[in-house]
């Protein structure tokens, strides 16, 4: 085997290698044709390589002629799919260039096929053996064909193609891929125009146009796999951010039901801390019902001691003993509700607000009595259930209350005034507690519901921004004003068609 054959064989070769590893990556990602584009360009080069050694050892006239004229297939494969890869990969190159080129050589192609020989020659006649490079090779002798021209102008135009995009992408700062592939492209295109002139019998070589698209498609080949490298390494490092990403959302997530579990503690902290405030109040109402009861055991005994026992008295008192024990346990139920812990989104239900506020009053009664505090109350009749957390409002009605009471604390007597009204307003149920206090000055009546923010000297700045925390989660609104004469009135609102997240947990 010469070396020749040797060489050739090798080029063929490498670009069939090429062609078949990029056919791989363009089946795996089908929308990237230039990877198709790549495989075409490499097969048709490896064709134009096989023709050529087939083209040296041609023994006679018609193999060679046969072989000149199916050669052009492989060539206006290669130079459309140049072409078209330009286009689509570098972006660049004038189009109707670009249109110019594949419709010339599309008609070379035809005429090829027209003509009794070639659109090369007209005719050939022989075939001449002489060394080249130590190899016995034949080269044609015959008339070129003037239509042969059509194929020339083709490499002129598929020259100042690759020139133009190579300008284009330079310009756009890209200098890399322009000296690469450009550059592979431009030499290519000038090494090419030897065919005319082995045609026309300026010089006496073979063809080897093969080597001048092979350098083309191994600089195209070479920028194709940067960008696969380059894609491998983005989609490493992405992987990473993911996983990076997921860690991330995991610890928020830990750090959200944290969070929300220290919300909660917080809360009933805040419930705990206010029912504290009511501890001589709450003392009272227990101690009240369980003297009472006690007495009328004791009444009921004496009686049961008697020989003569009148029943319907001791009905009575046994009637008095399981009124009392209601009451008892009523306080003792709106106690434990308060102080319960636990999840507050179990307990939605539909809540009256008047009845939310009848019961806060009768927790408070004996603390407002020992207060001297005076509690009118408007409550609108009739007012729509929503759907709501019962234990939630309490502790915010609870909160407003005492807040009210602690600012009358240096008012007269007479002046500790508390008014509670309720009323539909814009399809939403509205609560508001007046007090006749010394009022907030107009730049803080927002301030008062931030975290942390006090004027008590031992308070904690957390009832109202937990009040507002509550409301907010469902869907309502709290907010205060100040009172024309004096004091202030904090009002909530809450819509009457809210159907609250089961699944939030309050701050």
């Amino acid at each position: 085997m010469s070396w020749m054959t040797i060489l050739w064989s090798m080029n063929a070769t490498a670009c069939l290698t090429l062609a078949g590893f990029y056919c791989v990556v363009w089946s795996k990602q089908r929308e990237n044709s230039v990877h198709l584009l790549f495989s075409c360009s490499a097969i048709a080069a490896a064709a134009i390589a096989a023709f050529e050694l087939a083209m040296m050892h041609a023994e006679t006239v018609e193999q060679y002629q046969a072989l000149v004229r199916w050669i052009h297939v492989p060539v206006w494969a290669l130079i459309v799919s140049f072409v078209i890869f330009v286009r689509l990969y570098l972006h660049a190159g004038r189009l109707w260039l670009a249109w110019s080129i594949c419709g010339l050589r599309t008609l070379v192609l035809i005429l090829n096929f027209i003509f009794t020989s070639s659109i090369n020659y007209r005719q050939i006649t022989g075939l001449r053996q002489f060394s080249w490079g130590g190899e016995i090779i034949s080269v044609p002798i015959g008339v070129a064909n003037p239509w042969g021209l059509l194929s020339s102008v083709s490499l002129l135009l598929l020259l100042i193609f690759f020139v133009d995009a190579t300008i284009t992408v330079w310009r756009r700062g890209d200098r890399g891929r322009a000296l690469l592939v450009g550059g592979s492209m431009i030499l290519g295109a000038i090494v090419a125009w030897h065919v005319p002139l082995v045609i026309w019998g300026i010089i006496d070589i073979p063809f080897f146009l093969s080597f001048a698209y092979s350098g083309i498609v191994v600089a195209m080949g070479y920028e194709l796999s940067s960008d696969i490298t380059r894609a491998a390494q983005l989609a490493r490092k992405l992987k990473a951010s993911q996983a990076a990403l997921r860690k991330s959302e995991q610890d928020m997530e830990v750090a959200a039901l944290e969070a929300a579990r220290q919300r909660q503690e917080l809360t009933h902290l805040a419930r705990v801390t206010s029912l504290g405030e009511l501890s001589s109040s709450l003392a009272h109402e227990l101690t009240h019902p369980l003297t009472a009861i006690l007495s009328n055991a004791q009444a009921a005994q004496r009686f049961l001691a008697n020989d003569d026992v009148d029943l319907n008295e001791l009905r009575e008192i046994l009637n008095d003993i399981v009124a009392e024990d209601q009451r008892a346990g009523e306080v003792i139920h709106r106690l434990r509700s308060l102080l319960k812990k636990g999840e507050p989104q179990k307990h939605c239900d539909d809540v009256d607000v008047n009845e939310v506020a009848r019961d806060v009053l009768k927790l408070m009664r004996n603390d407002l009595i020992n207060q001297n505090v005076t509690v009118d109350t408007d409550l609108a009749q009739n007012l729509p259930a929503i759907r709501a957390d019962r234990v939630q409002l309490q502790q915010v009605v609870l909160n407003l209350l005492l807040n009210a009471c602690e600012a009358m604390t240096a008012s007269d007597a007479s002046e500790r005034q508390l008014l509670i009204t309720s009323k539909l307003e814009n399809g939403a149920v509205r609560m508001s507690v007046t007090d006749r206090g010394g009022g907030i000055p107009e730049e803080k009546l927002e301030q008062v519901f931030e975290r942390f923010f006090t004027t008590k000297k031992e308070g904690m700045g957390l009832g109202l921004s937990i009040c507002r925390s509550i409301i907010n989660e469902h869907e309502g609104k709290i907010w205060a004003t100040k009172n024309a004469d004096c004091g202030a009135t904090f009002h909530f609102s809450l819509p009457i068609n809210h159907v609250r997240n089961e699944a939030v947990i309050t701050e």
